[in-house]
């Protein structure tokens, strides 16, 4: 236990820290906003950051194509800008606009870049394409250059170059060579694995995606996000459980948020009805006569006093 007097002295990073539940926090929100539709769109927001992702694709997608139209604006003014076409090339690429990619840059090529960034970049726009000896003619180059280059970058491509043209058995030599050299490699599994399916050793596929699996369980938490849609390919069912749990979480939150909600507000409402009056009854309070010699008097008692 640290004491006060302690606590003076160590660093802040020292100190101990106290998480907060994450659904304390919801609540919190919820009953200083009072809104229903607040706690189910926080709750949609820290199911897709838990289990999807779907929001953080979507916001590099758009980042992506606001900067590639920039790109293709500098592009306009100056054609010759080798580097903007290579950054175009590369977010056209990650897009699927492979041809347009191959158009783009064609002309770094012709003016002398042979470094194995550019030649890899155009061997994935030709593997896209539908021109795959056009492509291992670049990544052939680029591996005489620097065979280990994005550390395995150029392996990965050329295996599911060949898996995506046809070419099983040519994508197994890269593939293993990958894992070799990048052993965390969730995707090269996966298709290492797929791989091995068409040739029939589906002892040896399962056993790959297991591995596949259990290195995307040991990896950081910034790779279990990049490669998510990588595991769910390696165990499908995985991905249906988790499916399947988010649905149910934003069922039950639209089931019991509103009725918390209506119980909520139906109890202020009472409290401000008994704290507040309304006008009129505080009128009728005031114009009402008050003590006991207001109190009207009875016929009986008027003929008494007249005799």
């Amino acid at each position: 236990m640290i004491t006060e007097a302690q606590a003076v002295d160590l660093p802040r990073a020292a100190l101990p820290r106290y998480p907060t539940p994450m659904w304390s926090i919801v609540w919190v929100i919820f009953w200083i906003a009072r809104s229903p539709t607040a706690v189910l769109v926080i709750a949609a927001w820290f199911i897709d950051e838990a289990f999807f992702g779907f929001r953080a694709a979507a916001l590099r997608r758009w980042r992506a194509s606001r900067r590639a139209r920039n790109l293709e604006d500098l592009l306009a003014h100056n054609p010759h800008d080798r580097r903007a076409r290579f950054e175009l090339a590369d977010l056209l690429v990650a897009r699927g606009r492979y041809q347009r990619a191959v158009d783009v840059l064609k002309p770094n090529l012709e003016a002398g870049d042979h470094d194995p960034a550019t030649l890899l970049s155009m061997a994935t726009a030709c593997f896209g394409a539908g021109y795959p000896a056009q492509a291992e003619v670049f990544i052939a180059e680029a591996r005489a250059q620097d065979p280990t280059h994005g550390f395995g970058a150029l392996d990965l491509e050329l295996g599911r170059g060949r898996l995506r043209s046809g070419d099983a058995g040519g994508a197994k030599e890269p593939l293993d060579h990958l894992i070799a050299l990048r052993p965390g490699t969730i995707e090269g599994r996966v298709l290492l694995a797929r791989v091995l399916a068409r040739a029939g050793q589906g002892g040896d596929a399962r056993r790959t995606l297991a591995e596949a699996f259990r290195a995307w369980r040991h990896a950081p938490r910034f790779v279990r996000r990049r490669d998510r849609t990588w595991m769910w390919r390696a165990r499908p069912l995985v991905g249906a459980a988790q499916l399947g749990l988010a649905l149910a979480v934003a069922l039950l939150a639209a089931a019991i948020v509103p009725r918390v909600a209506i119980r909520g507000i139906g109890g202020i409402e009472s409290a401000e009805a008994t704290e507040m009056p309304e006008p009129e009854q505080e009128a009728d309070r005031r114009e009402a006569p008050q003590g006991p010699e207001s109190e009207p008097e009875a016929p009986a008692a008027r003929a008494t006093r007249s005799r």
